[in-house]
């Protein structure tokens, strides 16, 4: 569950070490539309973990009338190209409406 307005950490497993990847996109959509993506310059990498941290601004951009799919898309230095299953993730609306 996402909460509108938060600033949650997404973890992504990955099968390999993290220092292998050249590209990374986490890309949050609704309703089949792309509403924020992250590239890797975005994310943190530790063994085989990659994280993302979403602003406030993100998780405000989504609605609450739909739910979120989230998706990891990367390619490897060695050129293969991965994409996981989508995540489905329900989102909820805010007590506190805006930036604070």
């Amino acid at each position: 569950m996402i909460i509108r307005g938060t600033t949650p950490t997404m973890i992504f497993g990955l099968p390999f070490k993290a220092e292998l990847l050249a590209t990374a996109y986490v890309t949050v959509q609704q309703n089949d539309t792309t509403i924020f993506e992250k590239q890797l310059s975005d994310c943190t990498c530790d063994d085989e973990l990659l994280s993302v941290k979403l602003t406030q601004e993100d998780t405000l951009s989504l609605s609450s009338d739909s739910k979120a799919k989230i998706r990891l898309v990367v390619k490897t230095l060695g050129g293969d190209r991965l994409e996981s299953f989508p995540v489905i993730e329900s989102v909820e609306d805010t007590s506190k409406e805006g930036v604070i």
